[in-house]
């Protein structure tokens, strides 16, 4: 009888081949998952920033530590708690996370003896840690991509040949034939509409000689659902005839002007909810810049620096959200059709979510590497 010996070599690839195939399926059941539980919609919740529902008292929340944001206390962490249920059509999502105060200027334009300019700091690195607002980012992934959805490439020029990271943290795309679904809710926005910048990440974007010199930012590949309409566009321009450093706004919202002695100039101190609605322009109350009404606006005037769009209404398959701040906590549900849109990925089981929340920051936002995996029973 002829015995058969394996190759040492060969059996050695196979145990760690098996080893390894053995890792990655107890890493994938080690992982936290999100049950989704299935309700009528008649049980439905109103999407209104308030967890009374009786959906709520039921779901099983699932606690995420994200780390490495800016401020939060000075920890740079926040615990992000969600809960999630579907209908026939939809899904729900009632997020709560650590914020120890309410942010809601961005990027404001003050005026000085000279005219107008944008109140950003830091902004040759896209790294302003004041007058920007609260924010969350969402991120969805299909089952089997790599880390954060293969969608985060670290480096001041992770893109060969490409404009480097403005940043100099790295550039958010993803390889060809790949996408990730993105969703980013502004405090600033909550109080003025439901709608959530709709967003996908795929492979890098065509970029600009100003973009590859880093004069501008490129944002690899983020782009929006609807780039028609925004959900929020800057309120100026800087036109080589105002001053150098100084801009132009577009409209001149006289009736929610504040000065400076009324906006929130401390990082640590939350500002009033009673300015939460005054962060943006409506696009439907707009008026044109006129000189007459800029000369009503005395030195120290400081207006909203966006444009909000309240004309277009969400689509059946766009993100729509509220929020509402108290205590150290931000709350806030969403909903989403479980069916995608063009640019979107179905919500069902299996679908890889990541959570990123800012802390009155431009860019410093919190993450986690581990993702909750979605659990449709």
């Amino acid at each position: 009888m002829t015995t058969i010996h394996s190759h040492p070599l060969v059996s050695a690839i196979v145990s760690s081949v098996l080893f390894g195939s053995g890792l990655v399926a107890f890493d994938w059941y080690q992982r936290p998952r999100l049950v989704v539980e299935a309700i009528t919609a008649a049980q439905s919740p109103t999407i209104d920033g308030d967890l009374s529902d009786e959906v709520w008292r039921t779901a099983k929340p699932v606690r995420v530590l994200t780390r490495h944001g800016g401020d939060f206390g000075g920890s740079g962490d926040s615990t992000i708690e969600v809960r999630a249920v579907h209908d026939s059509q939809n899904v729900y999502l009632a997020l709560q996370w650590d914020d120890p105060t309410r942010s809601l200027d961005y990027l404001p334009l003050f005026k000085d003896e000279e005219g107008w300019h944008s109140l950003q700091t830091n902004d040759q690195k896209a790294d302003s840690q004041h007058f920007f607002d609260d924010r969350i980012a969402i991120m969805l992934a299909r089952p089997g991509l790599p880390l954060i959805g293969g969608a985060i490439h670290l480096g001041k020029a992770p893109l060969p040949g490409g404009p480097p990271s403005m940043t100099g943290r790295g550039l958010h795309y993803t390889d060809a034939g790949k996408m990730v679904d993105l969703w980013v809710w502004h405090a600033a926005f909550g109080a003025l509409t439901d709608r959530v910048q709709d967003s996908y990440i795929g492979p890098p974007r065509a970029f600009t000689a100003a973009q590859l010199a880093g004069a501008e930012r490129y944002m690899g590949g983020i782009g929006d659902d609807d780039p028609a309409h925004p959900v929020a566009t800057l309120n100026f321009k800087q036109p080589t005839e105002v001053a150098p450093g100084h801009v132009l706004p577009l409209t001149l919202p006289i009736a929610s002007a504040l000065t400076l002695n009324q906006i929130n100039l401390d990082a640590d101190v939350s500002a009033p909810s009673t300015q939460a609605n005054l962060w943006a322009v409506r696009q439907s109350a707009l008026k044109p810049y006129s000189p007459a009404e800029n000369a009503a606006l005395p030195a120290g005037s400081v207006i909203p620096g966006t444009i909000l769009d309240d004309i277009t209404q969400p689509g059946p398959k766009d993100v729509v959200a509220r929020g509402y701040w108290a205590g150290g906590h931000w709350v806030l549900e969403l909903k989403r059709s479980l069916e995608a849109g063009e640019k979107d990925l179905t919500f069902s089981d299996g679908i890889m979510l990541w959570f990123a929340v800012f802390d009155h920051s431009q860019s410093r936002h919190t993450y986690h590497l581990r993702p909750l995996i979605v659990e449709m029973p």
